[in-house]
């Protein structure tokens, strides 16, 4: 099939052209989300430092964790107390 400038074919491109323009032009709510102000650092969910006592106890724990043998095969998971 031989592509000309006969009025069909000009039709089919600009209507591709106009479809491929609509396409990338950005919704109404997407500059709404842009407004939109990030949450506080006081709003969001910060966890306090450890002290260095707890510090201490929770790499104790990790390190006897690590020696208890596994019940049976498979993958476990464990919390500290």
């Amino acid at each position: 099939m031989k592509y000309s400038l006969i009025p069909e074919n000009i039709h089919k491109f600009g209507l591709i052209l106009v479809l491929l323009a609509a396409a990338t032009i950005p919704s109404p709510a997407s500059f709404a989300a842009d407004k939109k102000k990030p949450p506080s650092v006081a709003a969001s969910k910060v966890e306090p430092m450890l002290s260095p006592e707890e510090f201490r106890r929770q790499e104790d724990w990790r390190a006897a964790i690590g020696l208890v043998p596994q019940p049976k095969k498979g993958c476990f998971t464990a919390k500290f107390p």
